[in-house]
């Protein structure tokens, strides 16, 4: 996997494959899950999904159009309420690893990637969440103890880099983090390509299989 990523960055991502609907190409790509820094440009303080939209204004960038190197993929954030809808709406098509044409997510211009896992987030701090307008299709946050709502994201509710994905009280490894989000706290589901060589690993640390949600 070879990647175009900008000298001084810092990235959390997991190796996957997508697939050029077109020529039939397949190739790995990298799926960024988190970001510290981009470019030398210290993201750390910014709300999850302005650290999300910032890797994917580089990658729009960096990644070529049928060149050889990895793309770099920003996977969808989709809120669960929200989630339904998303897989209903996925375009169907062919790949080489499929037997007939299925859902697939749209990555880069030309390809895509198998949807299998969901990787569940929370990207707001307590009591804080994120809901959208049924009126204007906007996001806005809501504030469950007070109840006041507010289009703009308050800075008491942003969860900095390295909170994300954990909560300071408790002792555990990255892998534990991963089925800690994954039981608890359900906020954002970031879907994740395949990758069938790292697949074991991934379903190790509590990853849940997109293949039974498809199947409802």
């Amino acid at each position: 996997m070879n990647p175009r990523i900008p000298a001084g960055s810092l990235l959390w991502g997991i190796a996957t494959l997508e697939y050029n609907w077109k020529t039939g190409l397949r190739k790995h790509a990298l799926t960024v899950l988190d970001v510290a820094c981009l470019y030398g440009k210290d993201l750390r303080s910014l709300s999850y999904r302005q650290r999300m939209h910032y890797v994917g204004d580089v990658a729009r960038v960096v990644n070529l159009e049928d060149g050889d190197q990895s793309n770099i993929i920003v996977p969808p954030l989709v809120t669960l309420r929200d989630l339904d809808s998303f897989i209903k709406g996925l375009p169907v098509l062919s790949c080489k690893d499929r037997p007939e044409p299925g859902p697939m997510v749209a990555t880069v211009k030309n390809y895509a990637c198998i949807p299998s896992t969901l990787y569940l987030a929370t990207h707001l701090a307590f009591p804080w969440i994120e809901l959208k307008s049924s009126k204007t299709g906007q996001f806005y946050y809501f504030n469950r103890n007070s109840n006041v709502s507010t289009y703009t994201l308050p800075q008491e509710a942003i969860l900095p880099y390295g909170r994300v994905s954990s909560r300071p009280d408790l002792k555990v490894n990255s892998f534990s983090l991963v089925l800690i989000l994954a039981v608890e706290l359900l906020e954002l589901a970031i879907f994740i390509g395949a990758n069938r060589s790292a697949r074991k690993h991934i379903l190790v640390v509590s990853w849940i299989n997109f293949n039974s949600i498809l199947s409802k």
